[in-house]
């Protein structure tokens, strides 16, 4: 073989083994790809796996939670890497430790060059959205990045800080600290059901954060305890079942189980036990 020959066919060899690396690259890009449908994120601040009758506890009713963890898949091994809200999320969102993000307490502040799921959901295409009930996942602190539409309680209209900007009392007198400024879960699913009615695609990420485990029991101890259940429009048919209304009873009339489409699964972080009983 003349050697203008042998080139020619390392040449082609070359060009027919970058093809087909190429090739095999996109379809794996192809298969390892999020599926095109919403994909929603609930974080319940504070609640313990083992207050929750799909890992075996009965002091509580959760018809919705248990649905979800019969058509889906509970994770038995899932672990919250930090005690605290903000690194507790910035680890989840992130898929990174709290001391490789540098947010070790809720004092951090989330660095602008951390890469966070919704920022890499919004760069495939997906519309991202993100409703928080604590104060301590408020805008300022970084969290709020990737997210097309986010919304915090000192941002909604109902909070004390946005209210006291309409009225005579000076901002002070109603200035709250960041652990002190929350809102009852009902308004942030109200919020999160309004966006999502505006978004119309499927190709959405919603992260929805719920804080009613902290709020007081008032519900005598071991009787079996409601949840007020709700559900996430999605579309005219789709549905996610959540839960809200905290720890405390609602009136049956009030009660109402939500059906469950869509889902795939169900994980609940261990930590450490919380100061209340129920």
């Amino acid at each position: 073989m003349s050697r203008p020959l042998r080139y020619t066919f390392i040449l082609v060899l070359v060009a027919l083994g970058t093809t087909l690396a190429a090739v095999g690259g996109w379809r794996y890009a192809r298969a390892s790809a999020p599926v095109p449908g919403p994909i929603i994120l609930i974080s319940v601040d504070t609640l313990r796996a083992d207050h929750l009758p799909a890992y075996g506890y009965r002091n509580v009713m959760t018809p919705a939670i248990d649905s979800l963890a019969r058509d889906g898949i509970v994770f038995e091994r899932a672990y919250g890497h930090a005690v605290q809200t903000l690194p507790a999320h910035v680890a989840l969102l992130s898929g990174r430790l709290p001391f490789d993000t540098g947010v070790r307490d809720d004092a951090g502040l989330v660095k602008a060059s951390e890469r966070l799921l919704p920022q890499m959901l919004r760069d495939r295409g997906y519309a991202t959205g993100g409703v928080v009930s604590s104060g301590l996942l408020r805008r300022e602190t970084g969290i709020a990045q990737g997210f097309n539409f986010f919304d915090d309680p000192s941002t909604s209209s109902e909070s004390p800080r946005a209210q006291s900007r309409g009225d005579d009392m000076p901002a002070a007198a109603v200035e709250l600290t960041a652990s002190q400024l929350r809102r009852d879960g009902a308004e942030a699913e109200a919020i999160a059901e309004r966006w999502l009615s505006t978004v119309g695609s499927t190709r959405l990420f919603l992260f929805l954060h719920l804080h009613e485990p902290h709020a007081p029991s008032l519900q005598p101890y071991g009787r079996p305890m409601p949840w007020r259940i709700a559900a996430l429009r999605i579309g005219s048919s789709r549905s996610i079942a959540v839960c809200s209304g905290g720890l405390w009873p609602v009136d049956g009339s009030e009660e109402r189980d939500a059906g469950v489409a869509g889902t795939s699964g169900i994980s609940a972080t261990q930590m450490y036990p919380a100061r209340r009983a129920i």
